[in-house]
């Protein structure tokens, strides 16, 4: 550490600081790019009739978890305005 190829090394204060946070109890884990995905597990909402997929059902627990509800469904009009001002 660095890499040998890259001809850097560490300084005195360097090695200095990485010895103090090891000494601090530093916790290895595992590089976030090296561990699998885990697929979360699908909430429980009240309204499950308003859910079409598994995306649906989180947002539906965080609006319910808000006591909020969620809007009705726009009519075809109101959703080709929205997306013609994208």
């Amino acid at each position: 550490m660095p890499p040998a190829k890259t001809g850097k090394t560490l300084t005195p204060a360097q090695i200095e600081l990485i010895k103090r946070w090891v000494g601090q109890g530093a916790q290895w884990q595992e590089h976030w790019s090296f561990v699998p995905p885990v697929r979360p597990a699908v909430p429980k909402v009240r309204n499950s009739k308003w859910c079409r997929n598994e995306i649906d059902r989180f947002i539906l627990a965080r609006l319910e978890a808000e006591g909020l509800k969620p809007s009705a469904e726009a009519d075809k009009a109101t959703i080709l305005r929205r997306v013609t001002f994208d």
